[in-house]
């Protein structure tokens, strides 16, 4: 990515979650949906994301919880 889509993305990040929380009940707001807002800033410090990926572990936890 280059800064200037570095600087898309969180506008655009900004943008939808702003929405979101206008057209959603609060109790339907998960952290997890919280922590798109921080992509950008991981892109531009350690590039792809891809290999960093934690969805299918995140989403076995609640299994063993």
């Amino acid at each position: 990515m280059f800064p200037d889509d570095i600087t898309k993305a969180k506008t655009l990040i900004t943008e939808g979650m702003c929405e979101f929380s206008r057209a959603t009940p609060a109790s339907s707001h998960k952290t997890h949906a919280h922590h798109i807002v921080h992509y950008p800033e991981c892109v531009d410090m350690f590039g792809s994301l891809a290999g960093q990926w934690m969805f299918a572990d995140e989403r076995r936890n609640k299994v063993y919880r």
